[in-house]
């Protein structure tokens, strides 16, 4: 079974948690529990992930946040790709990049019969479906029992428009909400984690108009995209011949994906 958590960027209004309450890099789990203030983080349940390293995201075609679509994905593209260059070790943990198309959705939906897409989106009416205080809210749909992660869209808040993508750093008087520095941070909870307390992080759960900050990551930011996916191959399990053979014929007989998914994965730990 799947369910959507919502998980967002909250504006700068709330206050600062003392230093010593701070907690560092949170990792979104299936326990439903709302934490009882920004900067609490819940390791109750499994933690959220992505079962394959290898991700897209489709921009809504109508754009939106005061800013020309190319402006947009560009501002976009350069917040995944901040997250892409993390190495744990050697090499790259994940990569997401944009569909060759876009789509025409301002919902966050995920089937588990049809076909799907990561969408990101500007919302107008964003106050009436979620949290009417949020820049933004990724919400993220995953199995309940494993933590597997099927499907996440982003849903931005119009009314904080129009945003700013700045030239490096905003001017000191800049009034609008940096559109880079809000998509770094959601695409922080797409890929399964949730708030820090650290404040010089791009998780931090609170920004400020003008704030470019979140653009780069911080130490405790590399740290949990690190441990959910640091050692992904080595926890992928190994498979006897009796369950090679099993899930070849739920592939064959029944079109199982899910079923090759298992395969292919269990030979790429030995890549």
């Amino acid at each position: 079974m799947s369910r959507p958590v919502l998980v967002g960027s909250a504006l700068a209004i709330l206050p600062l948690l003392h230093a010593s309450s701070a907690h560092a890099w949170c990792r979104t789990t299936t326990d439903p529990t709302t934490p009882a203030t920004p900067n609490d983080c819940i390791t109750t349940g499994e933690p959220l992930y992505w079962a394959t390293r290898c991700q897209s995201f489709s921009l809504d075609a109508q754009g939106g946040g005061g800013l020309d679509f190319a402006t947009v994905r560009s501002a976009v593209t350069a917040s995944f790709d901040t997250w892409n260059a993390v190495t744990c070790g050697s090499a790259p943990v994940f990569s997401v990049v944009e569909t060759a198309v876009t789509v025409d959705c301002q919902n966050a939906e995920y089937s588990s019969t049809d076909g799907n897409s990561n969408t990101i989106a500007f919302i107008s009416d964003f106050g009436a479906r979620m949290y009417p205080d949020a820049i933004a809210v990724t919400i993220v749909w995953h199995n309940q029992n494993t933590g597997q992660i099927y499907d996440a869209d982003m849903m931005i808040n119009e009314a904080y428009g129009p945003f700013a993508q700045c030239s490096g750093a905003c001017l000191p008087n800049e009034t609008k909400f940096d559109l880079q520095n809000t998509v770094t941070h959601e695409a922080g909870h797409f890929l399964g984690l949730a708030h820090s307390g650290v404040t010089n992080s791009t998780m931090f759960y609170s920004a400020t108009p003008g704030e470019t900050s979140k653009r780069t990551l911080a130490a405790d930011d590399i740290a949990g995209l690190c441990d959910a996916y640091g050692d992904a191959v080595s926890r992928i399990p190994v498979l006897s011949r009796e369950d090679e053979t099993a899930l070849a014929t739920r592939f064959r007989s029944e079109n199982d994906l899910d079923a090759a998914r298992q395969l292919v994965l269990s030979h790429l730990r030995f890549v």
